[in-house]
């Protein structure tokens, strides 16, 4: 009898020390951010209307706290004047628009032809926190925008995208 509880309790401790070693392992992938959705699948673009478009390739936020993006008008026929810019996020921080042209989206409404794209630039005005190197970020983007085909008095339209990307060198 004594043999055979002396095997039941090898075999215990063998499987529960390999059960606390694997716990283990997986506690500290968790911990550094092994299982952030950035690190599985880079960086996500969504909610851009189909006639617009945001690679996720372009779309950087830096140590700064800066955002850039291209912003693709993918219309044939019209121009789209981007009357407001600003981007909010979960950790605390705001984003205006800076120089996506020479002259500023803040001092003049930005307009983007017909098939064409442009590199838009955002700067932090409040700042987050733990907004650190390869930390995975979520940014909250809201544009009001006109086309060249709306008649004078109608109301601008609005994209709400979401941009999750890790946070990079400037």
């Amino acid at each position: 009898m004594m043999k055979k509880a002396q095997s039941a309790l090898e075999y215990l401790m063998t499987y529960g020390i390999a059960i606390v070693a694997i716990v283990i392992v997986i506690g500290l992938l968790f911990a550094f951010g092994f299982f952030s959705p950035c690190k599985i699948s880079g960086t996500a673009v969504s909610g851009v209307p189909v006639n617009f478009l945001i690679p996720s390739s372009t779309a950087k936020l830096d140590t700064n706290q800066n955002l850039s993006f291209q912003f693709k008008n993918q219309l044939t026929t019209d121009s789209i004047s981007i009357v407001f810019l600003g981007a909010t996020s979960p950790a605390g921080l705001t984003l205006n628009a800076t120089n996506s042209t020479p002259n500023g989206l803040g001092t003049n409404v930005t307009t983007i032809n017909a098939s064409q794209a442009l590199v838009m630039y955002m700067t932090g005005t409040k700042l987050a926190n733990g907004w650190g190197l390869g930390s995975c970020q979520t940014v909250n983007l809201f544009m009001k925008y006109n086309l060249s085909s709306f008649s004078p008095g109608q109301t601008a339209q609005t994209i709400s995208a979401t941009i999750v990307a890790p946070v990079q060198a400037p």
